[in-house]
């Protein structure tokens, strides 16, 4: 038996051992977790993303209450601004200084009802950050993981800003876009192009078939020969313009882009492109080429006036001298008659030319009283006479209708235009209708009207007719719905008719349909009660005080007629045909003439010019003005030249005789 020395020692020795064991695995075991717990520990000071832990702190109920920071890595810390110490063991709302919880604590919880976690987005204040969240629940706590997104959402806001703007452009300037795939024939319309043609977005197909058929059949084999080549030459891009059909079933203009998308070998994939409707632009277009052509054809019409007209007063000049030359009314007298008609009808021709360019708003400046049953009966008689007998001729005439207050030259060639226009559109024969009569109670041109303000005249016809586009166009200057060949129109008839209406405060109404005839309604304006038209002296004989008249006219002949017309009516006339002359004379010898009349066109100086010269130099003897170019016979172009009269050519005796008592009774008053 051994001692118990011996025995307490060896049971010691093994006992620590033992120990000395169990502390080395302990010791290696801490020694694993603490590196475990450095790594985790570093891992989560040197994560990019911001981490944070949070412990809940609850109601009595056991309902959340708020939470408080047990932890937040570097990048946290970082992006609030604060220190650890700052912020550990704080709850939300102290720490942000915002209703952190009230605003957050539906996703707390959430995350604890489900027990799983969950990701959201939000923009936070406090840092201006907008952070992609995941928040993973615990027992008693979370865990939350944030990725600063804030670059992505500026990126994304402005992408969509820019979508936003580019779309809010694209609607404010109507552009339609499209895009077809050339394998399967789709072909997408947005919502801005379907509307262009009046269309919701469910209104139309996504096919190519839906382009095709709505473009206008005068258009179709060109817009397709385009798109063909394209294709073909694999070219990049194309424009073209071409005519598009509404849903209301008017044709709206089109300027169309469309771009060739191609894969690697060049081959063509899809085409993309735009529709902007330009129909208001070519109206404007149209509108613009329209005044060209008014103010061409003003040059041309006063140009042809002025020369007509110079060659027209000889003519009517020397056949009224001859007439008074006369000593008994025989046959001579009658071819005289005949000569003065014919030049006096070349002067209305003339005048009817200088229509169309004339402002149709500027009123007549003289008027006489025209009774229209008198005036429609020469009308009717000479178409009678023209017109084949297959066309019956139906009238409904009032007799004792008032007179209006009209050109009666120019109210003649409307009704001749109007009953022309209707028998040539019945080459093949039928019913020409012409009714006159007051007009009924009614309003014209936004105005109440009485029924004894207006007559009434109505030319119908059973012949072709006319479309809804034709009849827009009718009373345009040169446009005419006649063929090529013999009938072939100026396209002047019923832009004359226009004209002279509105001159006469009246107005013209047209209804027509393809194939059934056409109306149209004439309203005249009844002269004014108490109207006294003006009448010429009979006498041939001076008036007033003037005894000398200095005419000054550059054509030898209408110089020579002047001067003989002039001493005719009893008249000292000195005639010279240098504007230059006349005016030196004039320095010397202004006291011997009470009037001066001026050619307006001369080649060294113009008839303004010359009075120009002549009031500078302080003789103030009246002027009378005297043109061919009677478009410019009005009282603002004599203000504006400074003379005291204007006549224009061809005149008569009577006429000259007038104007120069004209200038009398102004000079008289003034």
């Amino acid at each position: 038996m051994q001692p118990p020395s011996t025995l307490f020692s060896t049971e010691t020795e093994e006992t620590l051992v033992r120990r000395i064991h169990a502390l080395e695995l302990a010791l290696q075991q801490a020694q694993t977790e603490h590196q475990a717990l450095q790594r985790y520990s570093h891992l989560f000071q040197r994560m990019q993303h911001e981490v944070h832990i949070w412990e809940l702190i609850y109601h009595p109920d056991r309902t959340i209450k708020t939470w408080r920071l047990l932890d937040a890595n570097d990048m946290a810390l970082k992006a609030w601004g604060k220190s650890l110490s700052d912020v550990i063991g704080r709850v939300t709302d102290d720490i942000f200084e915002t209703e952190a919880t009230r605003q957050f604590l539906p996703i707390v919880n959430k995350i604890f009802s489900e027990n799983k976690p969950h990701s959201w987005e939000s923009y936070f204040e406090s840092t201006d950050q907008y952070l992609g969240m995941t928040s993973i629940p615990c027992d008693g706590y979370f865990i939350s993981v944030g990725v600063d997104i804030t670059a992505i959402k500026k990126r994304e806001n402005m992408h969509r800003d820019t979508a936003l703007k580019l779309q809010e452009a694209i609607s404010a300037g109507n552009v339609g876009l499209w895009d077809w795939d050339l394998e399967t024939n789709d072909t997408f319309f947005s919502p801005e192009w379907k509307a262009q043609l009046g269309y919701q977005e469910h209104e139309v197909e996504n096919q190519f078939d839906e382009w095709q058929k709505r473009v206008h059949p005068d258009d179709l084999e060109q817009a397709l020969k385009v798109v063909k080549h394209t294709l073909e030459t694999r070219g990049d891009s194309h424009e073209q313009e071409f005519r598009l059909r509404h849903k209301d079933g008017s044709y709206r203009w089109i300027m169309a882009h469309a771009s060739l998308l191609k894969n690697e070998q060049g081959e063509p994939l899809r085409m993309v492109g735009s529709h902007i409707d330009i129909t208001n632009q070519k109206k404007m277009e149209e509108a613009i080429l329209q005044q060209q052509k008014m103010q061409a054809l003003g040059t041309l019409a006063g140009g042809i006036a002025h020369d007509f007209n110079n060659l027209l007063t000889p003519m009517l000049g020397y056949a009224q001298l001859l007439k008074l030359s006369l000593t008994e009314q025989g046959k001579e007298s009658g071819y005289l008659d005949q000569l003065e008609k014919s030049a006096t009808r070349a002067k209305e021709l003339v005048q009817q030319i200088l229509l169309v360019s004339r402002e149709p708003s500027k009123p007549l400046t003289h008027v006489e009283p025209v009774y229209l049953n008198k005036l429609l009966a020469e009308v009717t008689g000479l178409l009678k006479t023209t017109t084949h007998q297959n066309i019956k001729v139906k009238q409904d005439v009032d007799d004792s209708l008032p007179a209006i207050g009209a050109n009666a030259s120019e109210i003649h060639r409307v009704l001749l235009n109007i009953c022309t226009n209707a028998i040539q559109s019945m080459p093949q024969g039928g019913d020409l209708r012409i009714s006159l009569g007051l007009a009924k109670t009614g309003s014209l041109a936004g105005k109440k009207m009485g029924k004894s303000d207006f007559i009434c005249l109505q030319v119908s016809d059973t012949g072709c007719g006319m479309d809804k586009e034709t009849q827009k166009r009718i009373f345009e200057p040169f446009f005419t719905t006649k063929d090529k060949g013999t009938e072939k129109g100026t396209g002047l008839g019923l832009a004359i008719v226009a004209n002279v209406m509105k001159q006469h405060g009246g107005r013209v109404e047209v209804s027509s349909e393809l194939g059934k005839g056409s109306c149209f309604t004439l309203y005249f304006p009844i002269i004014p009660s108490g109207y006294v038209p003006p009448r010429m002296d009979e006498h041939l004989e001076k008036c007033c005080n003037i005894e000398g008249i200095l005419l000054l006219e550059d054509e030898t002949d209408l110089c020579k007629l002047g001067h003989t017309l002039l001493s005719k009516l009893g008249y000292k006339v000195s005639t010279f045909q240098s504007a230059e002359k006349a005016f030196r004379h004039l320095q010397e010898h202004s006291d011997e003439y009470q009037l001066i009349i001026t050619d307006y066109a001369m080649p060294e100086m113009s008839g303004v010019e010359f009075i120009d010269k002549v009031r500078r130099s302080a003789i103030q003897t009246p002027i009378l003005v005297m043109t061919g170019f009677t478009n410019m016979v009005s009282e603002e172009n004599r203000i504006k030249w400074g003379c005291q009269g204007l006549i224009s050519k061809p005149y008569t005796i009577k006429e000259l005789k007038q104007a120069i008592a004209d200038v009398c009774d102004a000079q008289s008053s003034g």
